[in-house]
């Protein structure tokens, strides 16, 4: 939900000028009163503790009041017992009422005045209280919740953050289009994983969330898709690949193409598509398994096509890559129209002009194709030679006015740009909104198997009957350029 407007009411200008009044005091000379409530040893003033509420500050002056509210949230879980902890709850309330989080306002608000009765901050934080409340009361009839669960673990808050900027923003532009029923966000912090996980969930079932996006990973999207299921919750998750997230089940989405899905399609387009007939495969094994994965999803839709599959190479190591006429025959490339060569590495540019070396040496003529880790190479005409085509599942086309006018929005709203998360959130949200908004009888889970391919600013979403999207984007190299031909 956004806030009331862009003006500030005189009874917020009064309370601005108490806080900043009290703040100082406080962080300097706290009571006697707060003292007396923690223990001194605990209340002694911690460098981690006090740089990130100097963060907060500083990003709060800037008007990013999302990334402001994220971190005094922080402050808070880490360090209950520091000097900054009652200064950090009064940023946390204004900065979740400023954000437009009037819920979570409301409750830390409510919490930090049972905890903290007699704090020098008592009453700015009731005033920032009765604000968040009086804008929950603004709207004319009650809001959608929209759960939104992410960890606030050190190594995922900036993902996390990102991640929630592009959802805020998709719930924003679709309140403005529709303000008679209007969105309104609810936020859990999955922290920790496991069972904070399924708690997070059920909280969200309990509130009625009509749905639910989140978890930047598969472990986490797999404990977060068993409780949701089970609550009969439709939780859609924007990053997971591993398959079994949504395997067996029918409230859980997949928006991110999943590793075998990525490599059937690309089966599909090579025959369908491109019309080859003739196919071959060069695939690393992987500890990870994903080259396997493609390559086996590849030749398992190929072959039930009717493609003649006349070689299947295996490499032992990634050094492999630099050295292909020593695993695979010139004259077995003679019999090879189209090439698949999933590369899985930390180093596509090393690998992929690699491969591309070896293919010039052993003189071959036929096309590459590929995955996700061919796009945008630096070596656009060696690419060309051999008509490189892949597949990939985030394209954000900047000739489109809509994609730049989002990357100037998110500077704007962020203070830094968009990169591809920030666009996986704002895509799924708006996506997910689009699909809640419609009257037809059927369930949200129904009607996001039947909706057809929806295209966002830099994913395309279409779940086609089942689980997981079979939205991607299939791109060439040629004349030494890169192009989107489907």
């Amino acid at each position: 939900m956004s806030c009331l407007n862009g003006t500030e009411r005189p009874r917020e200008r009064l309370f601005a000028i108490g806080f900043l009044v009290v703040l100082l005091v406080g962080l300097v000379l706290p009571s006697a009163t707060a003292r007396a409530q923690v223990p001194i040893q605990d209340t002694a003033p911690l460098p981690a503790a006090d740089s990130l509420f100097r963060a907060g500050v500083e990003v709060y002056e800037a008007g990013q009041f999302d990334s402001a509210f994220f971190r005094f949230r922080r402050l808070i879980e880490e360090f209950p017992s520091n000097r900054s902890t009652t200064a950090a709850h009064m940023m946390a309330v204004r900065a979740a009422y400023r954000a437009g989080l009037h819920d979570e306002a409301v409750t830390l608000a409510s919490g930090f005045l049972d905890r903290y009765p007699s704090s020098g901050y008592t009453q700015d934080v009731r005033d920032a209280m009765n604000l968040a409340i009086e804008a929950q009361r603004v709207a004319e009839r009650r809001p959608v919740n929209l759960g939104v669960i992410l960890s606030l673990d050190g190594d995922q808050v900036s993902a996390s953050q990102e991640m929630f900027n592009g959802i805020r923003m998709a719930v924003d532009d679709y309140n403005q289009v529709h303000p008679a029923e209007p969105i309104r966000i609810v936020f859990r912090n999955t922290e920790g994983g496991g069972r904070r996980v399924t708690e997070a969930v059920r909280e969200l079932a309990d509130m009625e969330a009509t749905a639910i996006v989140g978890t930047l990973y598969s472990e986490d999207a797999l404990t977060a898709a068993a409780a949701a299921e089970s609550e009969n919750i439709v939780f859609v998750a924007p990053l997971a690949t591993d398959d079994r997230v949504s395997r067996g089940r029918s409230y859980v989405f997949q928006a991110n193409p999943s590793i075998e899905v990525r490599g059937r399609l690309m089966a599909r387009f090579a025959v369908y598509g491109l019309r080859i007939d003739r196919l071959g495969v060069i695939a690393e094994e992987t500890a990870r398994g994903l080259g396997t994965t493609l390559t086996d999803s590849f030749l398992k839709e190929a072959s039930e096509l009717g493609a003649e599959i006349n070689l299947v190479a295996l490499l032992p190591t990634d050094r492999a890559w630099f050295d292909l006429g020593s695993y695979v025959d010139a004259d077995t490339l003679a019999h090879v129209d189209g090439l698949y060569v999933p590369v899985v590495t930390d180093d596509p540019v090393s690998t992929a002009g690699a491969v591309l070396s070896s293919l010039d040496r052993m003189g071959a003529d036929l096309r590459v194709l590929g995955n996700s880790t061919w796009h945008e190479l630096p070596m656009k005409g060696s690419a060309s030679n051999y008509m490189t085509t892949y597949n990939n599942e985030f394209y954000p086309d900047d000739t489109r006015p809509e994609v730049t006018a989002f990357r100037d929005r998110y500077f704007e709203f962020a203070g830094r740009d968009a990169g591809r998360i920030a666009f996986t959130g704002y895509d799924v949200a708006a996506y997910l909104l689009s699909v809640m908004n419609f009257r037809d009888g059927l369930s949200l889970a129904e009607r996001i198997r039947e909706e057809p391919m929806y295209r966002g600013l830099g994913h395309r979403i279409d779940f086609d009957g089942g689980q997981i999207n079979q939205g991607l984007f299939y791109l060439r190299y040629r004349d030494g350029q890169l192009e989107l031909i489907r």
